[in-house]
C-alpha cells in the first residue's frame, strides 16, 4: 500500500492506494463513514478482484481531526477537493454510511459532471425522498436512538467479544462524547439535504446494499432511494444492521466484486 497526503484549510486529506500495479487497471475510489478510519475498508478490499486499483480516501471526518471541519466546507465539497488534489479519474465508486450520502451528494453536483459514468455502490446510505419527512418527530428519534447506534458500532467492532453491561454503558457514553454535537449536526444537515438532490443526473449503474435490521438507514429508505435513481439494483442482507464492513465484510465484498465485474465486463 502507498499513501499520499495534502493539507487543506488546516485539515489533512489522504489517499491510500492498493491493488493492481497496472496504471491502466480499473480504478475504484472508496469513501468511509463518519468517525470511521479509512482502513475500515481493508478487510473488504482484501477480498475484492485483484485486477482493480483501489484508493481509499481518508477524509477530515475520520474521527482524528475534531468536529469543526464542516465550518470550512460541506462534505461533498471536501470530496471534490480530494478528487482534485489526488487527480482521480475513477471507473467506480464505493462508499459507506455518511460517506455514501456524501458521495450521492457529490455525484449529483455540477462538480462531478464528468464522473457519472462509473459504477457506484452505496452501502447503508442515509436517505429520505421528501422534505416533509424531516419533522420534529424524526429529529427527536435520531437523537434518542444515537446511543443505540453507538452501541451497535461498539458491538460489531468488538470481534465477537462479550462486553460487560457497565463497561458497555461507559463505552457508549464515551462514544457519544467523542462523536460530539458538531459531527452529529454535519450528519443531520447532509441527511436533510437528500430530498434536494437531482438524482436523475446519476445515469450510471448503482448498487445499494443495506442490512434488514438497520434502524438508522432502514430498508424502506433504501427502496425509496432505488426508486429515485434511473438505473439501480438493491441487496438487503437479512439479520444485519448498519455496520456491514465489520459484521458482513466477506458477503459485502462478494456483492461488490460481482457488481464491479459485471460493469467492467460490459465496458467497450
Amino acid at each position: 500500500m502507498t499513501s499520499q497526503s495534502v493539507r487543506l484549510d488546516g485539515y489533512t486529506l489522504s489517499a491510500h492506494w492498493s491493488g493492481a500495479a497496472d496504471d491502466d487497471a480499473p480504478l475504484v475510489v472508496l469513501l468511509h463513514g463518519l468517525l470511521e478510519p479509512a482502513m475500515v475498508w481493508a478487510p473488504v478490499i482484501a477480498k475484492l478482484p485483484s485486477y482493480c486499483r483501489y484508493v481509499v480516501l481518508d477524509m477530515p471526518w475520520n474521527g482524528q481531526q475534531g468536529g469543526h471541519w464542516g465550518m470550512r466546507r460541506r462534505p461533498e465539497l471536501w470530496m471534490d477537493a480530494a478528487m482534485k488534489a489526488f487527480e482521480l479519474q475513477p471507473d467506480a465508486f464505493v462508499a459507506h454510511s455518511f460517506g455514501a450520502s456524501t458521495l450521492l451528494s457529490y455525484l449529483a453536483s455540477d462538480a462531478a459532471a464528468g464522473l457519472r459514468h462509473g459504477a457506484t455502490i452505496l452501502v447503508s446510505p442515509f436517505y429520505k425522498r421528501r422534505h416533509a419527512e424531516f419533522d420534529w418527530d424524526l429529529f427527536r428519534r435520531y437523537v434518542a436512538h444515537f446511543p443505540l447506534f453507538v452501541e451497535e458500532s461498539v458491538s460489531q467492532r468488538s470481534g465477537g467479544r462479550t462486553i460487560d453491561r457497565d463497561l458497555m454503558s461507559r463505552m457508549i457514553e464515551t462514544g457519544c462524547e467523542t462523536f460530539g454535537v458538531y459531527n452529529w449536526m454535519e450528519f443531520w444537515q447532509l441527511f436533510s439535504r437528500m430530498p434536494s438532490l437531482d438524482l436523475q443526473r446519476l445515469t450510471q449503474p448503482v448498487l445499494l446494499i443495506s442490512g434488514a435490521d438497520d434502524f438508522s438507514a432502514p430498508p424502506a429508505d433504501l427502496r425509496a432511494l432505488a426508486a429515485a435513481l434511473p438505473q439501480c439494483s438493491t441487496e438487503i442482507l437479512p439479520q444485519t444492521g448498519h455496520f456491514l464492513l465489520d459484521s458482513r465484510h466477506a458477503t459485502l465484498a462478494s456483492y461488490i466484486g460481482r457488481f464491479l465485474g459485471a460493469h467492467f465486463h460490459a465496458l467497450p
